[in-house]
């Protein structure tokens, strides 16, 4: 039997998994993805631990799993990385992609360079986590770290730099480090330069599903895997993702709801618009060759369902906040909620803006409240799909949703009805993983490109289709909650 291997290097996360050809998930492993705190806030990983991590869980899968291993696929997180030292060894720890300790050289990147000179080039507005002002961090704060570096790799780089021993980069995981130009698909020679960080530290990009090279004999001796397996980069977690959820063309759109909510809306090239800049969405390629996406997030979309269930309903188990949601009738309850607990996202960024729940009465019932919590973060993805659509001129009539909150029948109804449109459902939670197996398998010859492989996969899905007396009802609620966060915004910055 033929076996394809993924594996996600998450934030909280490690993961491998076998899959069949056709995407039938055979077993899979995890771990916690291993990370210190820092007294700033901020997080590091042991870039070591992190592949200790990675080859425990090949190893469980493997004693599992034992036909003929074809093809491995890595994906990642995407800003984190690490600088790699000219014996192959980690010269300073991974800097996790949320800490914030960067925030000075982004501040001094934008005064030297430009906030929109950096968009018009890299599709990306100016934020801390990128992989270049982690760079600047290093080269300030541990020089010596710095001097000693070779190579700036991503997570899945540098898994599969054990595994294959070769350096390399992709462009969905470039396009996260502030030093790709997205037309022209290569690093930015001139801006390295003026920057002052070594252009050599940018290894060669080779796509998605390029075979890099096969398992060593060592990293077999670790994982379990065969001695010359091929391996490929998968890229970036959420447009790996996309793929394996059948995204391979403009006008579709996945959805992926876990404590955050991450919105991919595929486009037919690069949109370096100065409506795309004040809208603050960014963008990068995806795995399919020509294809482009339009990436924003909710940074407490799940996570507000986490707070409501621990904070407000004392650990109450899913069942019971579905029980509690559906009590709550049918239709708007009329409620606003707003889903900022971590700040806001596009397309109006503002770190400072905070959760809010309007609306309350002595007649609110705990039922109302846990179903305005679901429709808040519907509102909100609906303001993500109606900022892409307008900066595309185009529809995207094609969501698929997945993620483990994809599970909630009752939130999957209401985000139905708020966007007016069906949703395609997957059944299968582990899209990310499941990618990465997809686009090792296109590295090892199993298919012959990237849609291919998305076509090959039998998935498990049903649409949840919009009501259309209740979106009429929603779509007027709608536009009480476009202009909530603005009215309340010198609340939390006044």
């Amino acid at each position: 039997m033929a076996v394809l291997i993924g594996i996600d290097v998450g934030t909280t996360h490690l993961k491998a998994g076998a899959f069949t050809p056709a995407g039938e998930l055979l077993a899979m492993a995890t771990r916690p993805t291993p990370a210190a705190s820092t007294p700033e806030g901020g997080a590091e990983y042991d870039p070591e631990a992190i592949w200790s991590g990675v080859a425990a869980c090949l190893a469980e899968v493997r004693r599992v799993v034992q036909g003929q291993v074809v093809a491995v696929g890595i994906a990642s997180m995407a800003e984190a990385g690490v600088l790699v030292d000219g014996g192959g060894r980690a010269a300073y720890p991974a800097i996790a992609w949320f800490d914030p300790r960067t925030r000075p050289q982004a501040e001094r990147l934008g005064k030297q360079v430009g906030r929109e000179a950096l968009f018009r080039r890299t599709g990306l507005f100016l934020m801390p986590k990128f992989g270049l002002l982690k760079l600047l961090w290093i080269k300030e704060h541990a020089p010596g770290a710095y001097a000693r570096g070779a190579a700036w790799l991503s997570m899945a780089e540098w898994i599969a730099f054990k595994l294959t021993g070769r350096p390399a980069s992709c462009p969905t995981l470039a396009a996260r480090t502030l030093a790709f130009d997205l037309t022209a698909g290569a690093w930015m020679d001139d801006l390295l330069s003026e920057v002052g960080v070594r252009r050599e530290l940018f290894c060669e990009i080779v796509p998605e599903g390029a075979p890099l090279g096969g398992v060593t004999e060592a990293a077999a001796s670790l994982t379990g895997l065969p001695a010359g397996a091929p391996v490929a980069l998968a890229g970036h977690d959420h447009p790996c993702a996309a793929l394996a959820a059948g995204v391979t063309g403009p006008g579709q759109m996945l959805d992926s709801t876990g404590t955050a909510e991450a919105v991919v809306g595929a486009t037919a090239g690069p949109l370096l618009t100065q409506a795309v800049l004040a809208s603050e969405i960014s963008q990068g390629p995806l795995p399919v060759p020509g294809l482009y996406a339009l990436q924003a997030g909710a940074p407490a979309s799940g996570g507000s369902v986490e707070w409501l269930r621990q904070e407000l309903l004392g650990g109450a188990g899913y069942a019971d906040l579905i029980r509690l949601a559906e009590e709550a009738g049918e239709g708007p309850t009329g409620l606003l909620y707003l889903p900022h607990l971590a700040g806001g996202g596009p397309p109006r960024v503002n770190p400072a803006s905070r959760g809010a729940l309007v609306g309350l009465s002595y007649g609110t019932t705990r039922s109302q409240v846990v179903k305005a919590v679901l429709e808040g973060t519907a509102y909100e993805l609906r303001q993500m799909v109606t900022a892409m659509e307008d900066l595309t001129g185009t529809p995207f009539t094609r969501v698929v949703v997945t993620g483990g909150h994809a599970r909630n029948p009752v939130w999957l109804q209401i985000k139905a009805d708020v966007l007016a449109r069906p949703l395609v459902v997957l059944e299968a939670s582990e899209a990310t993983l499941l990618g990465a197996a997809l686009l090792g398998g296109v590295g090892g010859g199993v298919y012959g490109g990237p849609v291919e492989a998305a076509a090959a996969v039998r998935r498990q899905s049903r649409v949840v289709s919009p009501r259309a007396e209740v979106a009429g009802a929603y779509a007027a609620v709608y536009r009480r909650y476009a202009g909530l966060a603005e009215a309340l915004r010198p609340v939390y910055e006044g």
